[in-house]
């Protein structure tokens, strides 16, 4: 894992850039191109409400791969080592990371602020993805490039080729399962906005609520599929079903 750590400023700046993604395709599906109504500063908020879900994809994948390819490196190439060997041979290790990253899972959806139960069943399908599908892909990519093409695949950079992978499929269902929540079940359909005037936006399944960046809020009309764009520097207070949140004046 130590072997691991000078990637991880590289990891930092992907995990940003899929924030930043899965912020896109979000807003996309909206009709609405984001990357217009953010400032460049504002991006690296923009990963926050996910950051739990990618580290459950990064510290499964990173310590599962470092762990089994120190142990197995030596026979790894062998023509009797098989790509299930690395479950046959850590089964233990997968079973604890599995149960750990699902108590993880759970707390995550029990304690998440808009945590749904698609958005756990998501979670625990990517994890489990990571801790039994990974690492039988990892080491076939291996033994193919060496024995078919005699190529030697540096290890280090095939973790981060997959962990990028891993990362960016994850924000991209992400950034759908958050948009079927909104659209589909009104996620945010039940926020009452009060503007510094004192007139009240009242949003409805019709017209309701998707989100908003640091200086614009965004209300969509689903009827017309069209968006309305307001500048945040009117809001008084945004009241929303389970909580409120307060624009400092």
């Amino acid at each position: 894992m130590s072997d691991l750590i000078p990637y991880a400023g590289l990891i930092g700046t992907f995990v940003l850039l899929c924030g930043l993604l899965k912020f896109y395709i979000y807003y996309k599906q909206f009709n609405i191109s984001i990357l217009r109504f953010i400032e460049i500063g504002e991006t690296i908020t923009l990963f926050m409400d996910n950051l739990l879900g990618y580290m459950a994809i990064i510290l499964p994948t990173s310590f599962n791969l470092a762990y089994i390819y120190k142990s197995d490196e030596p026979k790894i190439y062998s023509p009797s080592y098989s790509i299930f060997d690395t479950l046959k041979y850590h089964w233990m290790l997968s079973a604890i990371l599995l149960a750990a990253m699902f108590v993880y899972a759970f707390l995550y959806h029990r304690y998440g602020k808009g945590v749904k139960t698609l958005d756990l069943l998501l979670l625990l399908a990517f994890i489990t993805i990571c801790i039994v599908g990974v690492p039988p892909l990892f080491i076939y990519v291996l033994r193919t490039c060496h024995h078919d093409f005699g190529t030697t695949i540096n290890a280090k950079l095939l973790y981060l080729i997959f962990l990028c992978t891993m990362l960016t499929c994850f924000s991209i269902a992400a950034a759908i399962a958050e948009t079927y929540k909104v659209k589909k079940h009104r996620f945010l359909s039940n926020v009452n906005i009060t503007l510094k005037e004192g007139a009240t936006l009242e949003t409805s399944e019709i017209n309701y609520f998707i989100g908003m960046t640091k200086n614009y809020f965004f209300i969509y009309d689903s009827k017309r599929k069209s968006c309305t764009v307001y500048k945040t520097e009117n809001i008084d207070k945004l009241v929303f079903e389970n909580y409120i949140k307060s624009k400092p004046k």
